[in-house]
């Protein structure tokens, strides 16, 4: 298995939790520390759309049974580099995605969904993408700054979303705040739970958890990203048409690119370092350069 050199949450990029966005001491906004993930503290309020009352009264049900809380997630992941992001403009059944999983060579694959939205934050709206995910399947996928940051996760599993550092600072959005998302079906006001980069390029502009994608238009997955060996990477991306039907649109994941820059050091001596660009504004330090 391929595991990406990366930088951990420790070392470098801090990964800094907040009792709340609005009393804790992060920036408000990402653009004074762009390198960083920063993630808003635990919502205490529903988030999306409320439904509609029913039209006329009915007898209150017995009360269920009180639901078995969800499996923490795992403090820390293995990161895998990504090599393909599938997107097929089509449902991809249950069966498929056994079978893509099951291809020769695939080191990890998660179905995901990309739909267009109109993004509305304090300071103005974009057209950009989320991108429909599991938390669990897709964290590996991730860099390994956001991969090792479990509060991240914790958040998607909330129902927050996970907004680009870029998008946020073009936005003005804040830790805890609210982003409105709209589509041709409607709009829906989400909390915004971290400040995170999805890929190295991204991969979209927020990600979404399944349990808000019904309020965005989206049912079920449409694509995969993909994880795989080296050396299958081309019949893998050859026999998708076969596996999947049609002719799914395929890119190719490039490796991120290591870029080389100095810094001024004590007596106005100048160290070099070398980094990658995230491509939303943040870039990974090599370890090889940190103490």
């Amino acid at each position: 298995m391929r595991m990406r050199r990366g930088i951990t949450a420790t070392a470098v990029l801090a990964v800094v939790l907040s009792a709340c966005a609005q009393s804790s001491g992060l920036p408000e906004s990402p653009s004074s520390a762009a390198t960083e993930t920063f993630v808003a503290g635990a919502s205490t309020a529903p988030v999306g759309i409320a439904t509609e009352a029913a039209a006329a009264p009915v007898a209150p049900a017995a009360p269920a049974a009180p639901a078995a809380p969800p499996a923490p997630l795992a403090a820390t992941v293995t990161v895998v580099e990504p090599d393909l992001l599938v997107e097929t403009g089509a449902t991809v059944s249950s069966v498929a995605i056994d079978q893509v999983r099951a291809m020769p060579g695939m080191e990890l694959a998660s179905p995901v969904a990309k739909q267009a939205v109109q993004a509305t934050g304090p300071d103005g709206s974009l057209d950009a993408d989320v991108l429909v995910v599991d938390p669990v399947d897709f964290r590996p996928l991730t860099p390994e700054v956001t991969a090792q940051a479990v509060g991240v996760w914790e958040r998607l599993a909330d129902g927050d979303v996970v907004v680009r550092h870029d998008i946020a600072a073009k936005l003005g959005l804040v830790l805890g705040g609210d982003i409105l998302l709209a589509t041709d079906i409607g709009a829906v006001s989400v909390r915004v739970g971290a400040f995170a980069a999805n890929g190295t390029p991204p991969v979209s502009a927020i990600m979404v958890p399944w349990s808000l994608a019904a309020e965005l238009g989206v049912t079920e997955p449409t694509g995969f990203v993909l994880a795989v060996e080296d050396a299958e990477v081309d019949e893998v991306e050859s026999a998708l048409g076969a596996v999947l039907g049609g002719s799914p649109a395929v890119t190719r994941r490039r490796p991120p690119e290591q870029m080389r820059a100095t810094v001024a050091s004590g007596g106005n001596s100048l160290k070099p370092f070398t980094y990658t660009e995230n491509g939303d504004g943040t870039i990974t330090i090599d370890p090889r350069w940190v103490a």
